[in-house]
């Protein structure tokens, strides 16, 4: 941790010029660029670097392994969110700026800032100590923030080259009073569209009377999926769904949780059927979901008194084990035939995702936790998964590999919204979190 606070300087230098390149979905130039950057990043800790197409951007595939030690895999991504709204942004979202203490920038912790201070810690223990202690793989892909498309068919092909005794993933942090938070799962994700058609074209609204109106076709379908109560009403939609186990729930109980902090942050009365506490973990961590994204149906820029002749609206659906994604795809179609809806149109969109969850008990979550108090004051706090989706399940399921995800977050780090933001603190944390990994891999598994 001195190394990382005596190279500030030069960790801001590497993460600003990171940063500054526009690594988005659709902009080829940018991303690259960033493999590039990747690639020379890692040649300059020392290690083997490969290049592997797969019909996407490229991923960067790099390694130094120990004969007889373990090894340890580090997943990461190099490709940002679109910025939005550019005026919402304190400083241009791609000219990097230190403000105080922190780094403002898109990509400054999701997910450059976290690849940064794993890069420092393979040069800090090379300066300080010589050889790394053990075996280190990288695995440093481009479209995590489009589903990762590409992903399952190069590890299918290169599967070898990520092979590995447990792997770090890529999101993590610290929440209130510096405690760190470890993740041990992800949720998978099904996205569909769901289309209502009416008549050829539009029609004057008088039609009202008589014509066939699809946003209210659609509305109806959509009503058809869930309870005022919230229960998801698709036949078959919890049936592998085995919820927390007695061990789970204890762990739940013991983890932070400012519950008014939360209330006040989202400006909302009260959260959903009344949850709170614990429950309210519970709920967020084990429970699936059936989420309205976006609702599309005519003009609404002024008054205009039309019938439309489309309607289309946006879903998602959160999935914990053992749901499978195309099982649910093909429960949500025969519901709506069921319930005379055969007529809406249901389109999957984008790659669809398992969910994953390593154990708590396995070894690997217990030496990365023992690693974890060396570094920290405050003990960590272990979620069983987190509520977004990624492509964890390739690794953990697909490979075998258990993992845990750890970072360099915040909870004003602001990731995927305007003035994302990464504390210096944190990226000096995060080179002494994951030194303290790898010396504590080294040793084998917790007994």
């Amino acid at each position: 941790r001195t190394y990382a606070k005596e190279h500030m300087a030069d960790m801001v230098r590497d993460l600003s010029e990171f940063c500054a390149l526009p690594s988005m979905a659709g902009q080829p130039q940018g991303l690259n660029d960033a493999a590039a950057w990747v690639a020379r990043s890692l040649e300059d800790c020392g290690l083997s670097v490969r290049r592997l197409e797969s019909g996407g951007p490229t991923v960067i595939q790099a390694q130094r392994l120990r004969p007889g030690r373990p090894t340890v895999l580090f997943y990461n991504h190099y490709d940002v969110q679109p910025p939005g709204d550019e005026d919402a942004w304190r400083f241009p979202p791609f000219e990097p700026r230190q403000h105080g203490r922190r780094l403002y920038a898109r990509g400054a912790v999701d997910n450059k800032g976290a690849l940064v201070a794993r890069l420092w810690a393979l040069r800090a223990w090379r300066e300080l100590y010589g050889e790394l202690p053990l075996g280190v793989r990288f695995v440093v892909e481009g479209e995590e923030e489009i589903g990762s498309p590409h992903l399952p068919a190069l590890l299918q092909e290169h599967g070898p080259l990520f092979q590995a005794d447990g792997c770090i993933w890529e999101a993590g942090g610290v929440g209130a009073q510096a405690r760190p938070l470890l993740y041990l799962g992800m949720k998978g994700v099904l996205y569909v569209e769901l289309e209502a058609r009416g008549t050829a074209q539009a029609l004057h609204s008088s039609w009202g009377t008589v014509a066939p109106n699809p946003a209210w076709r659609l509305l109806w379908a959509i009503s058809s999926l869930k309870s005022p109560d919230e229960d998801i009403l698709i036949e078959g939609f919890y049936d592998t769904v085995d919820g927390p186990s007695r061990e789970d729930i204890r762990q739940v109980q013991e983890l932070p949780f400012d519950q008014e902090a939360l209330l006040e942050a989202w400006q909302v009365p009260g959260f959903l059927a009344g949850l709170s506490g614990a429950m309210f973990l519970l709920a967020h961590f084990y429970a699936p979901s059936c989420n309205l994204d976006s609702f599309q149906s005519g003009q609404v820029e002024h008054i205009h008194t039309a019938l439309p002749n489309v309607a289309r609206a946006h879903l998602d659906f959160r999935l914990v084990p053992d749901q499978q994604p195309e099982e649910i795809l093909d429960l949500l179609r025969r519901h709506l035939e069921e319930q005379d809806f055969a007529d809406i149109v249901v389109r999957p969109l984008g790659p669809a995702l398992r969910p994953f969850r390593t154990p708590l008990e396995h070894p690997f979550v217990q030496a990365v936790v023992e690693a974890t108090r060396t570094v920290f004051h405050p003990r960590p706090a272990i979620f069983p998964t987190s509520g977004g989706s990624g492509p964890m399940y390739l690794f953990g399921q697909d490979l075998g590999l258990p993992v845990v995800s750890l970072g360099v977050g915040h909870l004003e780090d602001n990731v995927h919204g305007a003035d994302e933001n990464v504390r210096l603190v944190d990226l000096e944390r995060g080179v002494a979190h994951v030194a303290a990994i790898m010396e504590r891999l080294a040793q084998g598994p917790a007994q």
